[in-house]
């Protein structure tokens, strides 16, 4: 059983590690909020964290942009900015 548990540690540290090189942090006011690099430039998050506006968002490899929120799918609560 150890082995086992060593083994599903191991699968879970591999897929954080994965997950987290397209997960962004984007400012949102009282806390930051995350989304998801969907491709070049585009990010995925919920529509109901970001306005219409520009916003902050902090990449994986520690640089921040600006994105602005250029489309969204209200009924599935999502926004995709770039």
């Amino acid at each position: 059983m150890a082995h086992s548990l060593k083994e599903l540690s191991a699968s879970l540290r591999e897929a954080i590690q994965r997950g987290a090189a397209f997960t962004v942090g984007i400012e949102h006011d009282p806390y930051p909020v995350s989304g998801v690099l969907v491709g070049g430039d585009r990010i995925l998050t919920a529509s109901h964290l970001v306005g219409d506006g520009e916003t902050g968002v902090h990449l994986p490899e520690g640089g921040t942009v600006t994105a602005k929120t250029v489309a969204r799918d209200e009924p599935h609560d999502l926004a995709l900015l770039r």
